[in-house]
């Protein structure tokens, strides 16, 4: 059970009259990114495609932006507890996950809910999205205007809101 909760895999091999091999493995996750330049900020990109999330940090290349990438969903409250981003650009089409789930666990953690999500998806449920209370809804494909105009839209956090965050650790 313990193996099952760091979602890791747990076996027996074994052979008559030679004997039994028991085993067991756990995921060794990447350590969280460190902070990004005070010039900069933070959009935690969340999504199953690492050729999404290349494209995200093209669209953003000449602005104040910088994406990092993320394509474990089960890392996402953690990354974003621990990096306190401007935002999340989230995916809710997911293999073995449910997204909005995702979003539920971020929107609702008394560290993460003030940091706006803006769900990217092939999936047009703008509707729901907005009933659950996202801050902005992309249909893919992005087009690199959309996708910038959509970041570039939401309040900036000041500093002192940034520091505030911190402190509710």
């Amino acid at each position: 059970m313990l193996v099952d909760l760091h979602h890791g895999k747990i076996g027996l091999e074994s052979e008559v009259g030679k004997g039994s091999n028991f085993f067991f493995t756990l995921p060794v996750y990447p350590s969280i990114p460190p902070m990004i330049s005070e010039d900069l900020m933070s959009i935690l990109a969340i999504d199953p495609d690492i050729q999404v999330l290349q494209r995200y940090e093209q669209y953003l290349q000449e602005t104040k932006y910088k994406i990092i990438p993320l394509t474990d969903p089960s890392m996402a409250l953690i990354y974003a507890r621990e990096m306190k981003p401007h935002a999340i650009t989230l995916d809710i089409l997911w293999p073995g996950h449910d997204g909005w789930k995702i979003f539920d666990k971020i929107k609702y953690d008394s560290i993460t809910k003030d940091i706006p999500i803006i769900i990217c998806s092939i999936l047009d449920e703008t509707e729901k999205g907005r009933k659950l209370g996202v801050d902005g809804y992309l249909t893919k494909p992005i087009l690199a205007g959309d996708f910038v105009n959509a970041i570039s839209s939401l309040p900036e956090k000041s500093k002192q809101s940034r520091s505030e965050l911190s402190q509710l650790e």
